[in-house]
Parts: structure tokens; sequence; C-alpha cells
């Protein structure tokens, strides 16, 4: 495989389907790309056909990790043209995954083409499903490999309230995250009387209404925590009242709170909206509220100790080539969660710039891809 420009290799990436649960074609291009550069790789079965790749080079008894994920989430509907064909408008590399985060892989691809660790180890870890339930970094997690691991570096693009990564932007810790459900109940009744009974939907819109005034923490460097609902289903399947209605609410946490303090104090809030009868009990039930299950569906935030020699090391880098860096926080959760506060490994993360995750013209930033990539290239030697 001829050594190829960051770009070329972003666009080989962007044209392979990864959309979770469907990576193997990526991961096949990576473990082949790894391989031809001269690193140990083996395959990490995760489900199915699913398998994270895992490389390494160099010898030494501790090793630095680069991480990446290879699944993307699914293309929303309004992209307007091929998100499996890399475009390029200016300075914007326009595709799935471009920024979020093939940019990242290809940035690290590109860094270690020709890197010849001397008194550590390098190892690259690609994992699949982080834009699901995290399943392939919480396969890794449980496994030995990562024991002489003393440092990871994420190349995801660390968005935090005032940017969305770029290669000055070292972000050192991430808000948590736990997805809570909540079950409201009504009362069945035949739709032509419905005021016999209880619309379950009533009171789910009751309590959503009353979601502004729940008090949330802050935190200086991970700001404000945050609430979102991601879903709201209710359905009888007759003319009939809906006797129950399911909420799935999304809170981003912040020191010192935790997924169980965080499920207590939505119970609370719930309670208090009984006591104030703004909904009632119905026949004696009343809504309750529970944890849901999947690994990223209760992370707990972090911090990276800034003075980490690594973490000193990888910010004069930056500050050498740029003049100044940005250190930053990010708002929302990723696998680097996993690594840093499961693990307990210091994590960083620093990826490419980029906008529109998670939504039609994604784009990662072409000066800022030479740019990370470049900055990989130098820790790597300082190293």
């Amino acid at each position: 495989m001829a050594l190829e420009s960051v770009e070329f290799i972003l666009k080989k990436l962007v044209s392979l389907n990864s959309v979770f649960p469907d990576e193997i074609a990526i991961a096949g291009y990576l473990a082949r790309y790894l391989k031809e550069i001269g690193f140990a790789v083996k395959l990490q079965r995760v489900a199915g056909k699913r398998v994270n790749i895992l490389a390494e080079c160099g010898q030494g008894k501790k090793a630095v990790l680069f991480y990446g994920h290879m699944d993307t989430v699914h293309p929303v509907h309004d992209w307007g043209s091929d998100p499996f064909k890399l475009s390029a408008q200016g300075n914007k590399l326009v595709g799935l995954g471009a920024c979020d985060m093939k940019g990242g892989l290809a940035a690290i691809l590109k860094a270690i083409e020709k890197t010849q660790p001397q008194n550590h180890k390098l190892k690259i870890a690609f994992c699949v499903d982080e834009e699901n339930q995290s399943g392939g970094a919480e396969i890794l997690r449980k496994s030995n490999w990562l024991d002489d691991v003393i440092l990871v570096i994420s190349a995801e693009p660390g968005k935090g309230e005032k940017t969305c990564g770029g290669a000055n932007v070292v972000t050192l810790g991430r808000r948590g995250h736990v997805t809570l459900r909540l079950e409201v109940p009504g009362f069945a009744a035949h739709g032509a009387a419905p005021e016999r009974g209880r619309n379950a939907i009533e009171d789910a819109a009751k309590i959503i209404s009353n979601f502004s005034n729940i008090s949330l923490a802050e935190h200086p460097k991970l700001g404000k925590a945050g609430l979102m609902i991601r879903a709201c289903s209710a359905d009888s399947m007759s003319f009939t009242v809906p006797d129950k209605a399911m909420l799935i609410i999304e809170r981003s946490t912040v020191f010192p709170e935790t997924s169980s303090s965080v499920l207590k104090d939505l119970r609370s809030f719930i309670d208090s909206l009984y006591i104030k009868k703004i909904i009632r009990p119905v026949a004696g039930k009343k809504t309750q509220v529970f944890l849901q299950g999947g690994t990223n569906s209760r992370l707990d935030p972090y911090i990276t100790d800034d003075s980490n020699k690594y973490v000193k090391l990888l910010k004069a880098i930056v500050k050498n080539r740029f003049g100044s860096l940005c250190v930053n926080y990010g708002l929302s959760v990723a696998d680097d969660n996993i690594f840093a506060t499961m693990r307990k490994i210091p994590t960083i993360t620093l990826g490419p710039e980029g906008g529109n995750l998670h939504n039609s013209g994604e784009w990662v930033s072409r000066r800022s891809l030479r740019e990370l990539t470049l900055v990989y290239q130098d820790f790597l030697k300082a190293l």
C-alpha cells in the first residue's frame, strides 16, 4: 500500500460505509493498512462479525495508545449529496464521519506511517460501536491489552462550549452521561368518553413542561450539566385512552454528580410534582424512574491532571507550533470516558476542527487535518 496524503486516506475512509453496527469493511482496510506500515495487528472480537483493530510496534514496558472509533451515526435524510463521497468546499472536506471521527483516524494513520519507537511501545486501537453503546471500548477496557498503557490520545474532535476540535485544542476532560427511563401511568377508558380515564400522555406532558425547573449542577471546568428528552412514546393501539407513557431522558453530568445521585434527584423531582398536585397518582400508581442499561448510558465525568508529564509535553508541542493553545473540556461523553474513569488511564483528546457533527453536511477542516498530523508526529518524535 503506497503512502498517501492524509486527505487521500480520509477520502477512502469516508467511502467505506461504517454506520454502526456494520464496521466490517473499514475494519478490514485499517487492519491491512497497519500491517503494511509495519505494525503487529490482531482482531478483537466484539460481537458477530464486529471486531476491534488492535496494533502495536516498538519495545518497552510502557505504551502510549492512539485511539479512535470506526463507526459513524446513520446519515440524516437531507444531505443533498452522497454522504459516502468526500467533497471539498474550500477549507472544508464534507462527508459522513469526516470529523467524527474518520478525520482523526486519517491523521493517526498518516502520523505513524514511518514511526520507529525506541524506548516505548506505540499502540493503536480502533474500536466499533462508540456511536451506540460503546460495546467495542467496553470489550477493550476489560482486556489485559491495556495493562501497559500509560497514556491515551484520542482523535475525537473534543467538542466544547466554544470549539469543536482543532490541532491547537487540547481537551483534558469530559462531562459524564446518564440515561434514565420514566414510566408514566394512566388509566384506560373508551375514547368516546376520555374523561373516565387518565391519559398518560397528558401527565407526561406536565412532567416535561416542568423539567425547566430542575436545578442543574455547575463545575468551573466542565460547565453546567444538561438535560435532554430523547424519546417520548405512548400508544393505546385502539380507540382507547393510553394507560402508559415512557420518556427517555439524557442527563449530562459534572462533578460531584454520579448516576446514583442523578437518579435520586430525578425521583425527588417527580415526587415534588405529586406533592404540589401538578400530577396525581393513578389508582395508587406513580411515575417510576429507572437507570437505562448499556455502558455509555452511565459514564462518569473526568478531568485529566494537567501536571501529567505527557500532558505538559503535548501542550508544549502545540504551543511551540501555533504560538498558543486552547485547553478545552468536552460537553459530550465518548469512549474517552471509559479509559479515563474505568481504567484510570490519563486521557487527552486531540482531534481535528470540524462541524455539523451528527448532521447533514458534516465537515472537517483540511488545514486542521494537516496540522493535527504534524502535531502527532512532533509528539511521537519527542517521546
